[in-house]
């Protein structure tokens, strides 16, 4: 009992990450057990891949012309990414991927801030749900100012076959 207790105090403190950030990963393997895995990399608005299983850290192929993408407008003003990295503060990028968890700062686009929490799929009481493929991506959007402001993520992805979409699931 003492050991499945020590387990749940050690899944707490790294899901809360209160050993400080871990700033400029390559990302966190996202995709469920045994099904491969795709991965962020915030600091340089990349993702890649691994299609193999197990999912190995040397295995990823980067994906290429494959990233999120911002519009910003505010009154005549617009500004635009054709790829979206996150903040660097002196030699801190503004990410923090602990498993299960990426956190990852974008700043403030035209008075709008930009935040976005990637997760896999975590269930220990069910192998099946974790086995679910699923790259899971959550973007809170702010505006941070007194008047209307217009903004828009994309996600760009340029793969040799066309991803098909699961009922009640996303795409394959």
């Amino acid at each position: 009992m003492k050991k499945i207790i020590l387990i749940q105090v050690i899944l707490v403190l790294f899901c809360n990450n209160n050993f400080g950030q871990v700033n400029g990963t390559s990302g966190l393997p996202i995709g469920g057990i045994g099904t491969g895995a795709i991965k962020y990399n915030a600091a340089a608005g990349t993702f890649s891949a691994n299609f193999r299983t197990p999912t190995r850290n040397g295995d990823y192929q980067l994906l290429s012309n494959t990233q999120f993408q911002i519009f910003t407008q505010r009154g005549s003003e617009i500004l635009t990414s054709a790829k979206l990295t996150a903040v660097v503060v002196g030699d801190s990028v503004q990410d923090d991927a602990i498993l299960p968890l990426h956190h990852v700062n974008f700043g403030e686009w035209n008075g709008i801030s930009i935040q976005m929490t990637a997760y896999i799929p975590w269930a220990p009481e069910s192998i099946t749900l974790m086995c679910h493929p699923g790259a899971l991506f959550e973007f809170t959007i702010t505006n941070n100012q007194a008047n209307s402001a217009t903004a828009a993520l994309a996600f760009q992805i340029s793969t040799p076959v066309v991803p098909q979409a699961i009922a009640d699931s996303g795409f394959m």
